[in-house]
């Protein structure tokens, strides 16, 4: 009987020393599976028919497939089943609940049943026991990993290249790091208590999400949201990259609830040294290209020497690939977030991505499509929020009304089109709008009427910018006008009643 439920079994055994505790251990061959503890599976199996108040203490996530042999697993669901019923599940129970024949073959098997009761252990150790049945589960999993990845590799199908099989190996990966409960259905009333203990937070702090610390910004979304794809979009030279980095620099440095996010900044235009510069401008008040060209005197190097002290341990993450893929990006995304608990993305930006590598887009739109639709994808599977820089169409900075009176180049959803799904994929949508950028470039001839009007325009938005919040899925829409520092690209609270004075 016992041989029949042990026939997958392979004969390669490591018997440890029963007097140390240890319960003897085998390892299947190569190709069909790892370490096993069969006699661990039957003892943790015994007690808890013995004694069914035991199932109280296993892990939830502990299941029938973790089980090495196929019997044990029916037998584990089939006593939790009965359990869970509030029905008593004991090798007579068993006998009517499961098809004994069909598991043990010709033999009835309820002999076998009642062997695993006469091999029950101490309650208090059930726990373990779940724990390390669960963990040889895994062992073997990252096993058949590895060899399914070394026969995929071998075959050298043209058809599977490398990087292929090697995202399908970090999405096996990251899914069995993943506890199981994680990808079940999930109660409402657990789903409800949550959604209430984020209503509280919210309304303890002002801010539900991840905090950008700009007052007004936050005002409007209540932060960044887990799971939002967010888009930051405005024409070249407008601020785009600084607010973003302001953003993520700002959310990897102040504590969130007592506890430091990590944060990923994929910059695939400018490289790790120009955002670092940036981030010690910011922090020092030294223009990044006084920095560059070494203008600084001694203050400046010993304030320099200084704002690094404070910078260096925050826990951003600079990756500045050019022209990254949809793939890599998220397999890198997914070994961070294992291994330093991500909690934001950036991505600067999304039009200089590749997508899956496949040949034959019919155009490029359908490209930036599948990279938007994987993007948020990406901000569902991780649970966190994913900021994507995006650029907007000219045609933004020549609009005019009907009437032919320029508007200011306000952008507008429809400025996104252009590149495909991006509005349909975003939670939320922010344009930068500064209207000194675009009155720069649109100065009088001087000494005339027009250009004393030009003056007092540029006086009024001089190192001013707003915020749209043009779209957000599960919240209002606004703006919010901040303070843009174009001496060290830092967007700030604005203070109404000073345009020059920061936050």
């Amino acid at each position: 009987m016992v041989d029949s439920l042990h026939k997958r079994a392979s004969p390669m055994a490591l018997v440890s020393d029963s007097a140390s505790g240890k319960a003897s251990r085998g390892f299947e061959g190569e190709g069909g599976g790892g370490p096993y503890d069969r006699e661990m599976e039957r003892a943790l199996l015994g007690t808890l028919l013995v004694n069914n108040s035991a199932c109280e203490r296993v892990n939830e996530t502990l299941k029938g497939f973790h089980f090495v042999d196929e019997a044990h697993g029916k037998i584990y669901d089939a006593i939790m089943a009965l359990v869970s019923m509030g029905r008593v599940a004991d090798h007579q129970t068993l006998r009517h609940h499961l098809s004994l024949s069909a598991l043990f073959g010709d033999e009835d098997g309820a002999g076998y049943l009642a062997d695993l009761a006469q091999e029950a252990l101490l309650t208090a150790n059930v726990k373990h026991y779940g724990e390390v049945i669960e963990d040889l589960y895994q062992r073997r999993a990252l096993i058949q990993l590895a060899h399914d990845m070394a026969r995929e590799a071998q075959g050298g199908a043209l058809d599977n290249p490398a990087t292929t099989i090697a995202e399908s190996a970090e999405k096996r990966l990251y899914d069995l790091s993943e506890t199981e409960d994680q990808r079940v259905f999930q109660p409402f009333d657990e789903v409800l208590s949550r959604a209430v203990e984020h209503a509280k937070v919210a309304a303890k702090r002002k801010v539900s999400g991840l905090a950008t610390h700009l007052r007004d910004l936050d005002g409007v979304m209540g932060g960044l949201q887990s799971s939002d794809l967010i888009i930051v979009a405005a024409r070249p030279s407008v601020g785009k990259s600084a607010l973003a980095m302001n953003i993520a620099w700002s959310v990897a440095s102040v504590a969130q609830e007592g506890e430091p996010v990590s944060v990923a900044f994929f910059s695939l235009e400018m490289s790790a040294e120009q955002l670092a510069f940036r981030v010690l401008s910011e922090e020092s008040g030294i223009s990044s290209d006084s920095m560059r060209r070494g203008k600084m005197g001694k203050g400046d190097l010993d304030n320099l020497y200084r704002a690094s002290q404070r910078i260096e341990k925050a826990p951003l993450f600079i990756d500045d690939t050019p022209g990254l893929s949809l793939s890599v990006l998220r397999r890198r995304a997914r070994r961070l977030k294992r291994t330093k608990g991500l909690g934001l993305l950036v991505v600067d930006y999304l039009q200089l991505m590749q997508g899956e590598g496949r040949q034959g887009w019919d155009n490029r739109v359908q490209e930036i499509s599948e990279i938007s639709r994987g993007l948020k994808g990406i901000a569902k599977e991780l649970n966190i929020p994913v900021i994507a820089v995006s650029q907007l169409s000219r045609k933004v900075e020549d609009r005019t009304t009907t009437q032919g009176i320029k508007t200011g180049g306000i952008p507008q959803l429809s400025d996104l089109r252009e590149s495909g799904s991006i509005e349909q994929d975003a939670d939320v949508v922010i344009f930068i709008h500064r209207e000194d950028y675009l009155l720069e470039r649109m100065q009088p001839q001087e000494g005339t009427k027009e250009h004393e009007a030009w003056q007092e325009k540029m006086a009024q938005v001089h190192n001013k910018a707003r915020l749209i919040v043009a779209k957000n899925r599960n919240g209002s829409i606004g703006k919010a006008d901040v303070f843009f520092d174009k001496h060290v690209t830092r967007f700030k609270n604005l203070a109404k009643d000073d345009l020059t004075e920061g936050r």
